[in-house]
């Protein structure tokens, strides 16, 4: 989930990585002029199954330094009260306002294809 894209310069984001294995891990990155740069992660208590249904939600706020929270939880239970990951950026040409996206990523050497992604309920607040 991309929580600031500003225009031409980059973006801020939070991502969910499955593991090989099923283990579920956070990652927040900043992507700049074409080069992605990871600013921090953590392994959540989750395991992945295909037959499960996650909630995921990013926050990008401030500048100078802005800061990238993320978390993940199963849906049918409660969204944890603290944020997983929190990471701090002040990459100078992200320092301001953007629009928001979402994305699906499949690496090349994936041996579980196909993978279905769905995006419902999108919420984006000030």
């Amino acid at each position: 989930m991309i929580g600031r894209n500003v225009a031409g310069a980059g973006d801020y984001r939070g991502k969910l990585l499955v593991s090989g294995t099923g283990g579920l891990s956070l990652i927040t990155e900043k992507a700049v002029n074409g080069t992605t740069t990871r600013l921090g992660s953590a392994s959540v208590p989750l395991t992945f199954s295909v037959t499960d249904t996650y909630s995921m939600r990013v926050r990008v706020s401030g500048t100078a330094p802005a800061t990238v929270q993320a978390k993940v939880w199963k849906v049918g239970t409660a969204e944890p009260a603290a944020w997983q990951l929190t990471s701090t950026d002040s990459e100078p040409v992200l320092q301001k306002a953007g629009s928001v996206a979402v994305d699906a990523y499949l690496s090349s050497s994936a041996t579980v294809a196909p993978v279905k992604v769905a995006f419902d309920d999108l919420v984006v607040q000030q």
